[in-house]
């Protein structure tokens, strides 16, 4: 269970550092959000959440717990969209 939160917690962190690394590439310079704190609060917690989902879904297999982890936005937006309707 511990993996299964930590693979989910990495890949979820694994979406932001290829974005990072795309803009990085594109103009030599970080948008400014990097540099918050607030930013790298609230994507912690995603993460987390990422790792959570993995849990909560009982993922057995350590790419799926990453994989899950990764689309943890996606899969919260939808949740949420459910519950609003």
């Amino acid at each position: 269970m511990v993996l299964t939160f930590i693979l989910g917690f990495c890949g979820s962190l694994a979406v932001e550092i290829v974005a990072m690394d795309e803009l990085f590439r594109r103009s030599k310079r970080l948008p400014a959000r990097y540099y918050s704190p607030i930013f790298w609060f609230i994507r912690f917690f995603l993460a987390c959440a990422g790792g959570g989902l993995a849990v909560a879904y009982k993922i057995e297999n350590p790419i799926a717990a990453a994989q899950i982890g990764a689309s943890a936005p996606l899969i919260i937006k939808g949740l949420a969209k459910i519950r609003h309707g």
